[in-house]
């Protein structure tokens, strides 16, 4: 029963939403208990907190963009490199080298849309129009959608590294 092998898809699965568990436990857990607090801890009337519940519909949304984003990028990181500080230091780098390249190319030429290089960019972009906070400097949809993109390649990888290693035989 133990040594059963475990199909490809079971295995990719397992591993992403074990990531994917704990990453939402920051993004969504913490973030809506942080919003219920302050809305019934803070003398807010109950009409104030039915009328303002899409704040609690907006953060989890957030979250779980981010949260998908995230285990996508850091599992197709580790499937990569051995070392996990490797892994660690591979993601914060691509973080600041796409938000130094799209600042300067963006102030250089003019034009926010180079700004989506950097995925914490596409995650402003999409927090913006999320929580109604004006209109963002590019379309949300363009920023969810490169985010997507990278989530695809990322996922792309790390299936590429199980075929490449043959974890199960079926």
């Amino acid at each position: 029963y133990y040594s059963k092998a475990i199909p490809k898809y079971g295995y990719l699965a397992g591993k992403f939403l074990g990531l994917a568990a704990l990453i939402g436990l920051v993004t969504v857990v913490w973030s809506n208990l942080w919003v219920a607090i302050i809305m019934l801890v803070g003398g807010f009337s109950w009409q104030f907190f039915t009328s303002h519940a899409w704040i609690m519909g907006a953060f989890t949304l957030y979250g779980l963009i981010i949260t998908f984003f995230m285990s996508a990028l850091v599992l197709g990181a580790s499937s990569l490199a051995k070392n996990r500080y490797v892994v660690g230091a591979s993601v914060f780098a691509l973080f600041l080298i796409t938000a130094i390249m799209g600042g300067i190319i963006s102030a250089v030429t003019r034009e926010y849309n180079y700004l989506m290089l950097s995925p914490s960019a596409n995650f402003i972009f999409i927090g913006t129009a999320l929580f109604d906070l004006g209109t963002p400097e590019v379309d949300w949809g363009y920023a969810l959608m490169t985010l997507g993109g990278i989530f695809i390649f990322f996922i792309g990888v790390l299936y590429w590294q199980l075929v490449k290693r043959e974890v199960s035989i079926e």
